[in-house]
């Protein structure tokens, strides 16, 4: 393709995506404006906030994340693992949180190491694998807590 072909397209790209920000300026009156909140909507938003930034969700334990989200969400949240790799002697997951009844979703990976099975914590490869996803999932709930 030629430069002054790449201008062109480039130009016709730029037409078009002013068109669209006219347009949506048309919509809502102003660039920029949103639909308005009615009080009730405004009044839940700032409560669940203020819910949200008074957990202590920085300092959580390792192996505590599932307690920690009973002790705060007892029977509202879920987690889904979308996703388990193991890539040499580590497994990484991806796991999605549900706040349910919040309407939040976050998702996030977590890694962990696959522990020798010499020292015999673990009787075979198996359930060090298995040790190692638990605390691969655990980690990702805790980085999916930090984001709340």
């Amino acid at each position: 393709m030629s430069s002054g072909s790449t201008r062109g397209l480039l130009d016709s790209f730029d037409a078009l995506i002013e068109g669209n920000r006219q347009k949506m300026d048309e919509l809502y009156g102003q660039s920029g404006a949103t639909p308005p909140r009615s009080a009730s909507q405004a009044a839940g938003v700032e409560e669940e906030s203020a819910r949200f930034e008074s957990l202590d969700s920085q300092n959580i334990v390792e192996g505590q994340s599932a307690a920690w989200l009973n002790q705060n969400f007892p029977d509202a949240w879920r987690c889904e693992i979308r996703d388990r790799r193991r890539q040499d002697n580590e497994v990484v997951v991806l796991c999605r949180l549900y706040l349910l009844g919040h309407n939040i979703h976050k998702a996030q990976f977590g890694s962990a190491m696959i522990p020798a099975t010499e020292n015999g914590e673990y009787r075979n490869e198996r359930e060090a694998e298995s040790a190692a996803y638990e605390s691969a999932v655990d980690d990702a709930l805790r980085q999916c807590i930090r984001y709340l």
